[in-house]
């Protein structure tokens, strides 16, 4: 499964939706291009800006992607729609034109 390919994926979903909920006055979503990983997180936050290090996007697309896709197959939508949320936002935020996902 994709959680086992990139398992922070979760972690930094995560943090994305708490940054989101926290600052109300959010102004940007940025990615900030860094090749590699510096076991720190990707997510930064300053100044009412969200910044999401470009390594990880394409790991943590893939991942919400494929876990949305799931479970809407598998109809267990309304069994966690806090889990389905930050997924959601995930995606959103990384490529909001995919229909799919608003709907």
């Amino acid at each position: 499964m994709l959680e086992d390919f990139y398992p922070a994926a979760e972690k930094i979903l995560t943090d994305i939706v708490h940054i989101i909920q926290k600052d109300p006055k959010l102004k940007t979503v940025e990615i900030i291009p860094r090749t590699t990983n510096a076991n720190k997180s990707p997510v930064h936050h300053e100044e009412h800006s969200l910044g999401l290090e470009s390594w990880c996007i394409q790991p943590v697309y893939c991942h919400a992607y494929q876990c949305v896709m799931n479970l809407r197959q598998n109809k267990q939508k309304s069994r966690d729609l806090n889990r389905l949320n930050t997924l959601l936002v995930g995606v959103l935020m990384i490529n909001p034109d995919i229909t799919t996902f608003w709907n």
